[in-house]
């Protein structure tokens, strides 16, 4: 029993290590979109919610049936696991729609630049992680079968 619950965390632990990532993704892409957004239209941020594609915030780990209608509105909807990536979405929500037109595009890039800097961290530490988490697994559970003997 002991054998299949190491296992069993170990999956959890896995699953948990790629949605970090997979996360993080969607959140360099929303700030792209947001980007591109502002950018070309000028859009307000309500607008560039309700517009955004259901597979970004899908992405983004968002799970709610309407958009958004605010930045802050969907941080509070996001399980962000990365701490790091966590306060720089926390910052952006916080900083959209509070200036012009072009200091918001320059925000959406100083974002998007830190942003996609924690993705290529994460996804650097990933091989390592899985390693780790595997090889624990396997040792608490050749510890419990030699405890068993």
């Amino acid at each position: 029993m002991l054998a299949l619950s190491a296992i069993y965390l170990c999956s959890q632990k896995l699953n948990t290590i790629s949605k970090k990532l997979s996360v993080v993704r969607g959140l360099c892409a929303l700030l792209r979109y947001t980007k591109a957004q502002v950018e070309n239209y000028s859009m307000p941020c309500g607008e560039i919610l309700r517009r955004c594609p259901r597979e970004i915030l899908l992405l983004c780990g968002y799970e709610g049936d309407e958009p958004p209608k605010d930045f802050s509105e969907l941080y509070e909807a996001l399980y962000i696991e990365d701490a790091e990536a966590k306060r720089i979405f926390f910052d952006f929500a916080d900083d959209m729609g509070n200036s012009y037109r072009a200091e918001q595009v320059r925000r959406c890039e100083e974002f998007l630049a830190l942003m996609s800097e924690r993705e290529r961290y994460i996804a650097s530490r990933q091989p390592i992680e899985k390693k780790l988490t595997v090889t624990f697994s396997v040792s608490a559970v050749l510890a419990v079968v030699i405890l068993a003997l």
